[in-house]
């Protein structure tokens, strides 16, 4: 007779042990388009003030956000439009926007007329 040697190949598993703290799930609250939107921009602006100025990944944002990949994408191409239109924020830019001197000036009593003179 031959004698059979049987030996196991691959790896041994451990079940998990149920603990009381994993019966408990976690709820997930459904974030709007409008609260990510603004989770977004607050993380944009903190990313660009400690690092020059740039603009975090596409990914870099989807992790801190959260979401749908591609609702993040919109979000963050509307951002980066809204900065490419409004350009870079200093004092001498709000001489050439026509709002600030409609809205911003008429509590100081200079007004802006049509060919751009300031009366007073």
């Amino acid at each position: 007779m031959h004698g059979v040697t049987v030996r196991w190949v691959g790896q041994s598993f451990a079940l998990p042990i149920c603990s009381a703290s994993s019966s408990e799930k976690k709820i997930r609250t459904r974030r709007t388009k409008d609260e990510r939107s603004a989770m977004a921009e607050a993380f944009i602006k903190r990313y660009q003030s400690s690092n020059e100025g740039n603009f975090p990944s596409l990914n870099l944002t989807h992790k801190e956000v959260g979401g749908s990949f591609y609702t993040v994408q919109e979000i963050v191409r509307d951002i980066i439009q809204e900065n490419k239109v409004r350009g870079p924020e200093n004092p001498s830019s709000k001489l050439l926007n026509l709002e600030y001197y409609l809205y911003e000036e008429e509590d100081k009593g200079l007004f802006l007329d049509v060919q751009g003179n300031i009366s007073i």
